[in-house]
C-alpha cells in the first residue's frame, strides 16, 4: 500500500491501496482564502537561505516596504577605541 500525496496542496494521505478520488483539504473553501495583512492588505513572507523578509506592497503610504527580520548584516562597532571597562561609583 502507498501513502498518496495531493498534487495541489501537498497533503499526504493515510496508507491506502486505492488512489483517493478527492482531497478533503482542497475541497475546504478555507484552503483558498487570500492572505491579508493588517486591514485587508496583502503581504508576502519570503524565506531564503540567508534569512527572512516580508514584502508589503501597501506599506510606507503605498510606496511599498521590504522588511528584513533576521538577515545578518555587518555593522560598525562603535566601541572601538573607547574604554568600556567598568567604573567605580
Amino acid at each position: 500500500m502507498a501513502h498518496y500525496i495531493c498534487r495541489t496542496c501537498g497533503t499526504q494521505f493515510a496508507e491506502s491501496a486505492v488512489t483517493p478520488s478527492e482531497c478533503p483539504i482542497c475541497l475546504d473553501p478555507r484552503q483558498y482564502v487570500e492572505p491579508t495583512f493588517a486591514i485587508g492588505q496583502r503581504a508576502l513572507h519570503v524565506n531564503a537561505a540567508g534569512g527572512t523578509v516580508l514584502h508589503w506592497a501597501a506599506g510606507a503610504e503605498g510606496r511599498g516596504a521590504l522588511l528584513a527580520g533576521d538577515i545578518l548584516q555587518v555593522g560598525q562597532d562603535l566601541n572601538i577605541g573607547h574604554d568600556t571597562s567598568p567604573r567605580d561609583g
